[in-house]
């Protein structure tokens, strides 16, 4: 008995979570190009529209020299918004972190790869060991 009371809590929270992640008007999907790169709170150069990002159903390619693949997931239920993503050049690579779309503008807060800390706030100081990345969504 007590385990079915657990499995079917177990089948709530996970509609609960499945309906988070598809609030309506919450989407990254599309691709971005990269206007703003601080790690460790120093702002690094940008190749002028060339550094892209992909964003598609679970998928996501980095499309910077070498290209990269992986696949992310975004957590809506709590804010800033949290997104997990894994590149899989390699050994896999998993970075938390948090997000926010404002103003056509998408930011994402990266911890480094392996971290179990997520980025509590959307910044890249000295300290941190975060990265804070700015995009603008490429119109077709």
């Amino acid at each position: 008995m007590r385990f079915m009371q657990f499995s079917t809590l177990i089948i709530l929270v996970g509609s609960i979570a499945s309906a988070e992640e598809k609030k309506p008007g919450i989407t990254i999907d599309g691709t971005w190009k990269l206007v703003s790169h601080v790690l460790h709170g120093k702002a690094r150069t940008i190749k002028s529209g060339e550094d892209r990002v992909t964003f598609e159903k679970g998928k996501v390619t980095i499309h910077i020299q070498p290209v990269e693949t992986g696949s992310y997931k975004l957590k809506l239920g709590s804010k800033p918004y949290q997104i997990d993503l894994t590149l899989t050049r390699g050994d896999a690579r998993r970075m938390l972190g948090i997000f926010e779309l404002k103003d056509g503008a998408l930011k994402i807060c990266l911890s480094k790869p392996g971290s179990r800390k997520r980025p509590p706030r959307m910044e890249s100081t000295e300290t941190s060991e975060t990265a804070l990345l700015t995009f603008e969504r490429v119109k077709n």
